[in-house]
Formats: structure tokens, sequence, C-alpha cells
């Protein structure tokens, strides 16, 4: 039986909705990672260029993830 290219399968949407899960939760840690930097810098009265870590060493985070 062929399946038509409209109608996805099981599979297909069961490796949709696990991918989109993962985006909304890489989401969620981008937005809490960004609010707690810009509380903490803030708090101490700092500025983007007094933090002690880069976006490549964030972007070595994700990788490793």
């Amino acid at each position: 039986m062929q399946r038509s290219s409209q109608n996805p399968s099981i599979w297909q949407i069961f490796f949709f909705k696990r991918r989109l899960r993962s985006a909304i939760s890489r989401k969620k840690v981008s937005n809490w990672l960004m609010v707690e930097t810009m509380r903490l810098m803030k708090e101490h009265g700092m500025e983007a260029e007094d933090l002690k870590f880069s976006p490549e060493n964030l972007a070595k985070i994700d990788r490793a993830g």
C-alpha cells in the first residue's frame, strides 16, 4: 500500500513532535539564561562587556548538550 505524501506516518508525527519539544526546551533555556544574566548584570552594575563568557562559549555548551 502506497501512502499519500499528504498524510504523514505516525513516525513522522512522532519525530516532528519530538523535534518541536526540543526546540521549545531550547527556547525556554535561552529565555531563562537571558533573563538571569540581565538580572545579575543589573544587580552588580555590569555591562555586557564585563561578562566573563563569550557567545562562542555559549555555543559550545549548546553543541555539548
